[in-house]
């Protein structure tokens, strides 16, 4: 996953933009889930059946508390054991 970067900090309201690449083939074109997890816990789904042409954009929800073990998960919909998982980032 290439963004959100490591360490980055979003405000509630704000659009982020989510980029990722799956490596040797892992992933085909098609549809995956995008979730948001703290401390590698789920706490939300951001989009169900989203293409996976490696972007999108998500607007971080004022619901969410302040925290800095934020990351986000690119699941396979079809086979869960096939995902991306991004780097730590803080919501504040």
């Amino acid at each position: 996953m290439t963004s959100p970067a490591a360490n980055s900090t979003f405000s509630a309201g704000t659009g982020v933009t989510i980029n990722w690449t799956f490596q040797n083939g892992g992933f085909t074109p098609g549809q995956c889930h995008i979730v948001l997890y703290e401390e590698n816990d789920p706490v939300g789904t951001i989009q169900s059946w989203a293409i996976n042409d490696g972007s999108f954009t998500w607007n971080v929800s004022s619901a969410l508390p302040s925290s800095n073990c934020y990351n986000i998960r690119i699941l396979h919909t079809s086979d869960s054991d096939v995902y991306v998982v991004g780097p730590y980032f803080t919501i504040q």
